[in-house]
């Protein structure tokens, strides 16, 4: 079995597919996808020239940072909803 990473427009592992079949037989053309067999290699790295390297720290998604942002979209648009209802 052989690993593949499918490497997004940006170039960062979107996903990783272990399987023996060819992956550019299996899916859409448009999709990137590189043998990373035996590499260390994880979804959400970045390529870099020939290898992959791991975001650095200010790149990586924080979940905590990005949850509290949705919250507070959510409270906005809740209150935007409300407004307009009572309008109606």
């Amino acid at each position: 079995m052989k690993t593949y990473a499918r490497i997004d427009a940006t170039g960062v592992v979107a996903e990783l597919l272990t399987t023996d079949a060819d992956p550019a037989k299996m899916f859409h053309r448009a999709l990137r996808w590189q043998d990373v067999t035996g590499l260390d290699v994880h979804v959400g790295w970045i390529t870099q020239g020939t290898g992959f390297a791991a975001p650095a720290a200010s790149d990586a998604p924080s979940t905590v940072s990005d949850l509290a942002a949705l919250q507070a979209q959510i409270a906005t648009l809740s209150a935007q909803i409300a407004v307009l209802q009572a309008k109606s």
